[in-house]
């Protein structure tokens, strides 16, 4: 089965107009990622329900939720945790959050490179593992997102706790601007294995992330080489089309530029192997 192609569409372009919302339809698309910023709290949960409603009344499958916590947010508590599980249980197949704000994270990083858990350590991962099995969501882990400090120790602690309800998440636009000395190509081979789904999106460097363009446009990421090792380990998980600014433009995006932008992506992706024929990318 080839990967789950969708498109990442922020709640605030959707609060603003549901023209938003009409955009993957009229390129085939269904699936639609979610992109919620979050500043703490239980508030903007109700804001991201009422989107995916929206989503789904436009005809839309709303398959994943990623939360863009503020760099200051404290981590969830275990409650609360348990209720967004909860309440998203019916609602999306991913969830995309940075490992920061898991609870009791912090103390498991710290052990990554350790020969045994330490008992507050595993008492953590318990925890976690109580809680991700009895929900149908999978956790894909921001590894790009600041607020997972140390990826390298991320990818460590779930090679060794391998709990198949969490994974990695790899923004490749976002990962080649956060550590412009390394190759994304480089991340994908060395933790494919721990991989759950990847953002698609270009990037410029020096530029910051808001003005990431779509997938081709910015030269930085090899999209065919990233292609042919996803699909040579038969990655069957998420793959959303991310889409920012262009350098030079002094607005936010329009549905009119963002379905121009969106179509020569998904074009770029297609000519360079990846399956988005299933999707039409329209005429």
């Amino acid at each position: 089965m080839p990967p789950v192609l969708a498109c990442t569409l922020p709640a605030r372009w959707l609060e603003q107009s549901s023209q938003w919302a009409c955009v993957p339809r009229r390129l085939g698309l269904e699936n639609v990622q979610l992109l919620v910023g979050w500043g703490g709290g239980v508030a903007s949960w109700d804001r991201a329900f009422s989107c995916m409603q929206l989503l789904q009344q436009q005809g839309l499958r709303p398959v994943s939720l990623w939360l863009k916590p503020d760099e200051g947010v404290p981590p969830l508590t275990p409650g609360e945790l348990a209720r967004l599980l909860e309440l998203l249980r019916q609602q999306v197949r991913w969830l995309v959050l940075p490992a920061g704000v898991l609870p009791g994270w912090e103390q498991v990083e710290q052990e990554a490179a350790a020969p045994a858990w330490s008992g507050p350590a595993q008492a953590a991962l318990d925890r976690l593992e109580e809680l991700f099995c009895s929900q149908k969501v999978e956790v894909l882990l921001d590894v790009a997102h600041p607020l997972t400090e140390n990826p390298k120790a991320t990818a460590g602690v779930l090679a060794r706790w391998n709990n198949p309800k969490v994974r990695l998440w790899l923004d490749l636009g976002a990962q080649a601007l956060r550590f412009p000395y390394s190759q994304v190509e480089v991340a994908l081979q060395r933790w494919f294995g721990q991989l759950g789904g990847v953002g698609l999106r270009d990037a410029v460097p020096e530029m910051p992330l808001a003005w990431t363009p779509s997938p081709g446009q910015g030269g930085e990421i090899d999209f065919a080489r990233c292609w042919q090792i996803l699909s040579a380990g038969g990655f069957q998980g998420l793959a959303s089309v991310i889409q920012g600014r262009r350098r030079g433009w002094r607005r936010e995006l329009t549905p009119q530029q963002w379905e121009a932008e969106l179509r020569e992506g998904l074009e770029h992706l297609r000519h360079c192997g990846w399956p988005v024929d299933v999707l039409s990318c329209g005429s």
